[in-house]
């Protein structure tokens, strides 16, 4: 989904009829709403009803354009709640360090209304294998990565996913 450049109040002025329409369960909507993300931006607009079919989509968009929430919300919409199955059930890899210190942020803000909220791991460089190993035993459900980091520890845990 290939967006023109519009202005940031442009795009804030999209409704929210979309998540509505979206087949989401009233908890998260008013949990999403509470967070402040009641209005779209034109990229959730346009990626929301496909993600959420489980369609396949390429999003280029400028920075802060809403791309994160566009693929979180239907994540967290597939998975629902924490699965005592063992196992790690969506890996989200981000190409930089901060990138996914800022998804994984934003991810637990999003589960927090959960009552078995979806259990997140974070996994980047610079941060201590140890309690990277620690958190791996609690049995994750998402793995927020950057690449060497997941390499590295799929060469030690072979069975990681």
């Amino acid at each position: 989904i290939e967006l023109p450049s519009e202005s940031e109040e442009t795009q804030k002025k999209v409704s929210n009829n979309i998540l509505n329409t979206l087949d989401l369960q009233q908890d998260f909507l008013q949990h999403l709403r509470k967070c402040g993300f009641g209005k779209l931006t034109k990229v959730q607009e346009l990626a929301l009803p496909v993600l959420t079919l489980n369609q396949d989509a390429i999003i280029v968009s400028r920075t802060g354009s809403g791309k994160t929430l566009a693929f979180l919300i239907p994540l967290i919409h597939k998975l629902q709640q924490h699965s005592n199955v063992s196992g790690v059930r969506s890996i989200i890899m981000s190409p930089t360090r901060e990138l996914a210190i800022q998804t994984c942020f934003v991810l637990k803000k999003l589960v927090k209304y959960q009552q078995s909220a979806l259990r997140v791991c974070l996994l980047t460089g610079g941060e201590s294998l140890d309690e990277q190993f620690k958190a791996l035993t609690l049995n994750p459900d998402v793995l927020v990565a950057t690449p060497g980091r997941l390499q590295f520890l799929l060469s030690q845990i072979p069975n990681l996913v």
